[in-house]
């Protein structure tokens, strides 16, 4: 069996002493936050994890057996409850269907334009809005290469 230096603290704990979980909190709560925020990866939702860790912790202090260190049970606990939130914000993916269609070729209904009909446009759009305009001409283009 493990000897907890802060038994006495545990143990006025499970007695409902309110400043002896206060005291228990300030002792780990900056290294269950750490813990949290190294698996949740957000400052806010380690928080909070880290929170919801310790009431836990204090609703289930009697079924702490001392056979580790009270720190060590308590960062399983954030640990689990720490994956818990991951898991619940996992995104779902679906399966993409393997019976589509990849062609190698072009297609052979696919309309073909020259260079002049798709300048046509883009001087159509520069006249229209101005020398400013964010228009690009596929003559310029493919000079450009």
């Amino acid at each position: 069996m493990y000897i907890n230096i802060h038994q006495p603290l545990i143990d006025r704990c499970l007695l409902n002493d309110k400043e002896a979980q206060f005291s228990l909190y300030k002792l780990y709560y900056r290294s269950m936050y750490n813990t949290s925020l190294r698996i949740v990866n957000d400052s806010d939702d380690a928080e909070d994890i880290m929170q919801e860790s310790f009431l836990t912790a204090f609703q289930k202090l009697s079924s702490y057996k001392g056979e580790v260190s009270f720190g060590i049970w308590l960062k399983r606990i954030v640990v689990n409850r720490s994956l818990d939130y991951l898991r619940k914000r996992k995104v779902a993916f679906e399966e993409v269907s393997s019976d589509l269609s990849v062609y190698d070729e072009e297609p052979e209904n696919e309309p073909t334009f020259t260079v002049e009909e798709v300048k046509l446009p883009s001087l159509r759009c520069r006249t229209a809005i101005g020398p400013y305009s964010p228009c690009f001409c596929l003559k310029d283009m493919i000079t450009k290469r």
